[in-house]
């Protein structure tokens, strides 16, 4: 059960301290920059490498490379989930400018903008998602190289 648990703590956590950071750009008025979303990866690196590093300590000598990917990977998922959820909330119900206002910035077309954006927020913590976590395996996985 606490195996389950693990990655819906941390997903959880990741989300909230994405959402938090988001809302604090907002009362800054510097929500519609996008260069301001690349603390949202470390956000989300942070939150993975964590809960990595928590189930190699768990499991300890049972830990192999696809437990920790697995592990990186749910939790990623469920944060993106979760942030998701609360960003096409923001975007269709509370701010409806939003939108507009951001592609203005990145000078996009006005088209289908919601949902441009909704849908490059998934991909991109899907991504980063699946990159961080196999890029934090190297640092955590086993060496087979024995002589």
């Amino acid at each position: 059960m606490r195996k389950m648990f693990l990655p819906l703590r941390l997903g959880i956590a990741i989300s909230s301290s994405l959402i938090a950071y988001f809302l604090v750009l907002r009362l800054l008025d510097l929500h519609t920059r996008p260069v301001y979303s690349l603390f949202n990866g470390v956000i989300i690196a942070f939150g993975i490498y964590e809960s990595i590093k928590t189930r190699k300590l768990q499991e300890n000598k049972a830990f192999n490379y696809t437990k920790g990917f697995l592990m990186g990977v749910k939790t990623g998922f469920l944060a993106t989930f979760l942030f998701n959820t609360f960003l096409t909330f923001y975007v269709t119900k509370i701010d409806l400018e939003f939108s507009t206002k951001l592609l203005a910035t990145l000078r996009v077309g006005r088209n289908f903008e919601t949902e441009i954006i909704i849908l490059s927020s998934i991909v991109l913590g899907l991504l980063s998602t699946l990159i961080l976590s196999f890029v934090f395996m190297q640092l955590f996985k086993g060496s087979d190289n024995t002589f």
